[in-house]
């Protein structure tokens, strides 16, 4: 059971560590190769590539669990908090909407072009690359969701959700 609450607080952000750890290893690796012994790893520069790309769209699920994403708060905050949690609601119907669009286009993006270009010097199908897609918009569905789930709970049970800046302060410290 601990390792699946791990999973669901900590995924994203761990295997976007991993690929920044190894992105930083790979480009010094790189670098000491290239300049100390004129050996320079040629495959590097794509590695990096695809690996910035899945830290990428990794984080983008790890931004919203806590809730990082940029917004517009003009109206928002001149609002009573039960009419906030309204447009909360409403919001994220439409974000888990287009998410939903996203994933189903990125899908057949990664498989149609995916297949048909090549990396220049592994000669990797860009399929690596472009499934980076569905798969953050899957697990940024995951966490709109979950926060959407939330805020249907709070409507019901007509207690306002705890402030998010509150929260997310007592998760960062």
């Amino acid at each position: 059971m601990k390792f699946l609450t791990w999973f669901w607080n900590c995924f994203e952000e761990f295997i976007g560590g991993i690929c920044l750890a190894l992105m930083v290893l790979l480009v010094f690796a790189n670098v000491v190769l290239r300049y100390i012994f004129n050996a320079p790893i040629l495959w590097a520069s794509e590695i990096t590539l695809i690996l910035f790309v899945w830290m990428i769209m990794f984080g983008i699920g790890a931004a919203a669990r806590r809730n990082l994403h940029p917004k517009i708060e003009a109206i928002h905050w001149f609002l009573p908090e039960r009419k906030r949690i309204y447009m909360d609601v409403a919001v994220q119907l439409v974000v888990i909407g287009f998410l939903l669009v996203l994933i189903v286009l990125s899908w057949n993006f990664s498989w149609d072009l995916g297949m048909q270009k090549f990396t220049g010097i592994l000669r990797q199908r860009y399929t690596v690359i472009y499934l980076s897609m569905p798969i953050g918009f899957t697990f940024l569905l995951l966490r709109v969701g979950t926060q959407f789930i939330l805020n249907i709970k709070s409507i019901i049970a007509k207690k306002p959700l705890m402030n998010q800046e509150v929260s997310i302060a007592k998760e960062v410290l």
